[in-house]
């Protein structure tokens, strides 16, 4: 009888590793969109900062255009974070195409390119 559970160590083994391979997968994964939930969040937290008015591509008043500048240059900072990400593989293509999708929406805006230029 034990010679024939013997026989079958090496198929246990092997489920044994795909198993633990699966887990690794599933926690690197889980780890990448966490990550990519924090640059997110950053997103947020810099967009909540800037006026309705801007986001609408409506004119903002003199009083805001400073604050406004400001978190355009920490968006910006931003961008350039997020493309060193891709550039580094560490975030997966999908939300890559969305980062790059609102950088355009973001950067077509009267405010933003007034900012730029």
């Amino acid at each position: 009888m034990l010679i024939k559970y013997a026989s079958l160590a090496p198929y246990v083994t092997a489920f044994g590793v795909i198993i633990a391979f699966v887990q690794i997968f599933r926690s690197n994964t889980q780890q990448r969109v966490i990550f990519e939930d924090s640059i997110n969040k950053e997103y947020r937290d810099i967009i909540q900062r800037i006026p309705y008015k801007a986001l609408i591509n409506e004119d903002i008043g003199l009083v805001e255009i400073d604050a406004v500048n400001n978190e355009i240059y920490n968006y910006m900072d931003l961008c350039n974070e997020q493309v060193y990400l891709r550039i580094s593989n560490r975030v997966c293509k999908k939300t890559w195409n969305n980062w790059q999708e609102g950088m355009r929406t973001n950067f077509e805006l009267k405010t933003f390119n007034d900012t730029l230029t």
